[in-house]
């Protein structure tokens, strides 16, 4: 099991998540760069990450109703969290609706919680995450986070290329 607890909303303890201080530096560091060749973080995104320059347009109303209104992709600079735990981004080209403190909606939630529970499995070791919008590094685009225990890295590899 996941040793990290996050709940919906009130317990929802997402900041307390943090980088490694030389992982950080890294990510600083990396960033800069990203933002010396493209202007914002979004824009490198949509080009260099999940191909969808100049901007996502979804086949489908409907968040992951359609393969191609969603990608997989692994987090190249992860929390500072358990060493066999991977963390991968689900980018979305729709946006997910959310109530007045940038929380998902009940509804929504349970769409996202339901097509994790699908594609990675019901247990203990899956957990997924949205960062409220005070929180997004990214905030032009929809997204969350997925974190994966024990899995291999072909496994994990499997998801990451499928989508």
């Amino acid at each position: 099991m996941i040793s990290i607890v996050i709940n919906e909303k009130e317990e929802n303890r997402i900041e307390d998540f943090h980088r490694r201080p030389s992982d950080l530096e890294d990510y600083l560091s990396w960033k800069r760069e990203i933002l010396k060749r493209y202007s914002t973080m979004e824009q490198y995104i949509l080009k260099e990450v999940v191909e969808w320059f100049p901007s996502p347009t979804p086949k489908c109303e409907t968040p992951f109703q359609d393969k191609d209104d969603y990608k997989i992709t692994s987090n190249s600079f992860p929390y500072a969290i358990e060493p066999d735990v991977k963390h991968i981004v689900v980018w979305l080209k729709q946006n997910l609706e959310k109530d007045s403190l940038g929380y998902l909606s009940k509804e929504v939630y349970r769409l996202v919680d339901g097509w994790v529970k699908q594609t990675f499995g019901a247990d203990n070791d899956v957990l997924w995450f949205n960062n409220s919008t005070a929180l997004r590094s990214v905030a032009g685009l929809e997204h969350f986070h997925v974190l994966l225990k024990g899995w291999s890295d072909e496994k994990f590899m499997e998801f990451v290329q499928k989508s």
